[in-house]
């Protein structure tokens, strides 16, 4: 029961570190959802840091200091970088959201 006490003080002390535009940008990566067409994500959170098509993308598109899922990428991937969160989301052949991973630095 002390374990389980420590770590939601852990997780409070956490939460309550962030600023709140690392809170706001991390609400904004998870507005997306699956199915998401590729121009409204964009026109919702603005141009992506990075993109990588399934093509061109090296073998660790991955940011350096930020979590991440290790994924394949079927056709595209857009990373925007926020001030503390990351969100790596991917896009399929047809233009739509397939997957999405919002993690921190």
């Amino acid at each position: 029961m002390t374990r389980i006490m420590a770590l939601c003080l852990v997780a409070c002390l956490v939460d309550a570190c962030e600023s709140p535009m690392a809170k706001e940008e991390y609400a904004l990566f998870r507005s997306v959802t699956i199915g998401t067409k590729e121009a409204d994500v964009i026109a919702r959170l603005g141009q992506p840091s990075r993109t990588y098509s399934a093509a061109d993308a090296p073998a660790e598109y991955y940011v350096p200091g930020f979590s991440y899922e290790r994924r394949t990428i079927s056709n595209k991937v857009l990373v925007y970088i926020g001030s503390e969160p990351i969100a790596y989301i991917y896009v399929d052949r047809q233009g739509a959201v397939e997957h999405i991973f919002v993690g921190g630095s």
